[in-house]
């Protein structure tokens, strides 16, 4: 082990089909992209995160990391992490920073198997919220585009359980397409969100109706990534855009920035938890598209895909 330590990156992710029916057992489609967390571990006298003493309160992720991922709690650590990403984005930030996290103490134990670290990461993340789903981490730990559901799935990339709970994990050989990012400025505010639709649903089968056909959305989706066909892939964006809107998932800056990236895009979409945060566009032309969303007031991320999820850094 050397006195440097460990450095492992993982690449951040948005979801591009399934948007909270993913909470209800619906299927789900993520992207990796190039907007990297990194971890650094090394032995320390202390467990520390970013030079401050490890504090479960401020360092959730970190923490739970460690106690799925370190067996040797009498040699402490100090982490330390970066991001490409601006937090605001979201962008499976937390799932990020629990992956690198883990393939740092993995790398300090000379290996790094994949499927042990997304599992524990799930495990990880499943501690702090337990409505959580393996979406994020998969797509932190695999890279390209990947799919969970509950049905099952031939040579599935990996299977997680919960309870009662199964999710298959495949991957989707990623194609030659174009991600836009917009952001509304306005951040998204998950639990708000989470609950209203949480309300919604127990008063009126509308709403459960509708986290069904997203769910259809996500299944027709990914065969059109499979594919490799944009125009169906953003017809079902579009569709999928549709039925959250119709949930009250959007709000006028997200429609806004919608509408202006569609001129040049295949389809558009929020991406998240909605309510404000992010929407994506699968861009004709990046440049315009791109252009289109600053113009109609919000930030613009021309994002590449990461093929590579989890790795070591030099």
């Amino acid at each position: 082990m050397s006195e440097a330590g460990a450095t492992v990156s993982a690449p951040g992710c948005l979801t591009l089909f399934g948007d909270h029916a993913r909470h209800y057992g619906h299927p789900a489609v993520a992207v990796a992209v190039e907007m990297r967390t990194r971890c650094n571990a090394q032995l320390s006298q202390r467990f520390t995160v970013n030079g401050e003493a490890m504090d479960p309160a401020r360092h959730p992720h970190a923490r739970a990391a460690l106690i799925h991922g370190w067996t040797d709690m009498d040699k402490p650590l100090a982490l330390t992490f970066a991001s490409d990403s601006p937090p605001e984005l979201g962008l499976g930030s937390d799932a990020a920073s629990a992956v690198a996290c883990l393939g740092a103490l993995s790398m300090l134990h000379d290996h790094m198997i994949y499927g042990q670290i997304a599992r524990a990461a799930f495990e990880a993340v499943s501690e702090l919220d337990r409505r959580s789903d393996p979406l994020d981490i998969s797509a932190s730990v695999h890279g390209g585009l990947v799919a969970i559901g509950s049905e099952p799935a031939d040579e599935p990339v990996w299977t997680f359980r919960r309870g009662a709970d199964t999710w298959n994990l495949t991957a989707i050989e990623p194609g030659e397409f174009h991600f836009v990012l917009g952001y509304t400025g306005k951040p998204s505010d998950p639990a708000a969100m989470g609950a209203k639709l949480s309300r919604f649903c127990a008063r009126n089968s509308f709403a459960r109706e509708t986290l069904g056909e997203l769910g259809a959305a996500s299944r027709d989706g990914a065969l059109s990534l499979r594919k490799g066909d944009p125009e169906s892939v953003g017809r079902m964006m579009n569709r999928s855009q549709q039925l959250l809107a119709n949930l009250g998932m959007s709000s006028p800056e997200l429609d806004r920035l919608v509408r202006s990236a569609s001129r040049h895009s295949y389809g558009a979409k929020l991406t998240g938890h909605g309510g404000g945060g992010c929407m994506v566009a699968l861009a004709r032309d990046p440049e315009a598209a791109a252009v289109a969303i600053e113009q109609a007031g919000g930030r613009a991320f021309i994002l590449k895909l990461a093929r590579d999820g989890v790795r070591p850094e030099d």
